[in-house]
């Protein structure tokens, strides 16, 4: 249970745990999940950065092994299958290497339109920005509620997530 000091009529949360004991288990924790997960299935380097991100499987591993699982529950939604939806979005399109000496110009008289990105292999390709216009039917968006519970039904976390067909991903196949 966490502690309160009130002074001069400002409430001011205190610790309730030492440093010492902080770093303690956030070194076993950081133990547990290093001996609990295994690259590539439970978590991988997210494509175009050398960050690691943690996948669904490596979540529903964490859960297990702290006992805890996932309820979900849609709080919003909006869904119109026949809605029109105008979009005026762009995507990178890989073209052929031109050369760096060619690819700097390129950046340089058309700033935010070429980029050098590496692909989900770690190989570099060039790409082009192009523009898409279009029509695209159905809305769809949904508010969701996620709590993650111990096994007797107490809530030890909370989080809501937004999806919607509004997406720049999704707003040309709305469906997906």
């Amino acid at each position: 249970m966490s502690e309160i000091a009130r002074q001069d009529d400002v409430l001011l949360p205190l610790p309730v745990v030492s440093p010492e004991k902080i770093m303690e288990a956030h070194s076993r924790l950081r133990e547990w999940i290093a001996g609990a997960l295994e690259a590539k299935r439970d978590f991988d380097i997210l494509p175009g950065t050398d960050k690691k991100v943690i996948l669904k499987p490596g979540i529903d591993r964490i859960m297990v092994g702290f006992g805890l699982r996932a309820t979900f529950e849609v709080i919003e939604s909006e869904v119109d299958h026949d809605r029109p939806v105008s979009y005026d979005a762009g995507r990178w399109q890989t073209i052929d290497d031109p050369g760096r000496e060619r690819k700097e110009q390129l950046k340089a008289e058309f700033p935010g339109r070429f980029r050098s990105s590496k692909d989900k292999n770690g190989a570099w390709r060039f790409q082009e920005r192009v523009d898409e216009v279009g029509t695209s039917y159905g809305l769809y968006r949904y508010l969701v509620s996620c709590r993650l519970l111990t096994k007797d039904g107490e809530v030890v976390g909370e989080a809501q997530g937004l999806c919607s067909s509004m997406e720049t991903k999704y707003v040309r196949d709305p469906r997906s």
